[in-house]
């Protein structure tokens, strides 16, 4: 019984800090149903970049998004990562209730050698920020 009244606590307060994030207009990652993971782009892997980007989703009146953009990154990130981020974004499901509400979601892209050839792993970082790594790649010809 103990254990069941923990249990409730803690999604009680997890539930708490949710509903902060979206009075305090901080990330609005509770405004997220469904957030589809950007694939780490081929060319980018293969000249073994590494990047950290800020997506910046601006919520539509069904939770659509709006508007999406990134924060800054350098030209050369944005033409190599923004497609594949900007394409995960949109196919991401949003609350209703969150219209006109600003998401932002960090994604860092990056590469490790213990992964096998061309396999990516994704990993999470409360609030809002996802890792994405990729192994090594090999082009296909």
């Amino acid at each position: 019984m103990g254990r069941l009244a923990l249990i409730g606590l803690f999604a009680l307060s997890l539930a708490a800090a949710h509903a902060q994030d979206i009075a305090k207009g901080e990330s609005n990652i509770a405004c997220v149903a469904r957030l589809s993971i950007p694939d780490y782009p081929t060319v980018p892997r293969l000249a073994r970049i590494s990047a950290t980007i800020t997506a910046i989703a601006t919520l539509g009146p069904n939770g659509d998004v709006r508007e999406f953009k990134t924060a800054k990154p350098a030209p050369s990130m944005e033409k190599l990562f923004m497609p594949s981020i900007e394409k995960a974004v949109r196919e991401s499901v949003f609350l209703p209730k969150c219209a006109a509400s600003v998401v932002t979601i960090i994604f860092h892209f990056e590469l490790s050698n213990s992964l096998p050839i061309n396999a990516v792993a994704m990993s999470f970082g409360y609030p809002n920020e996802f890792w994405i790594t990729g192994g090594p790649a090999l082009a296909h010809y």
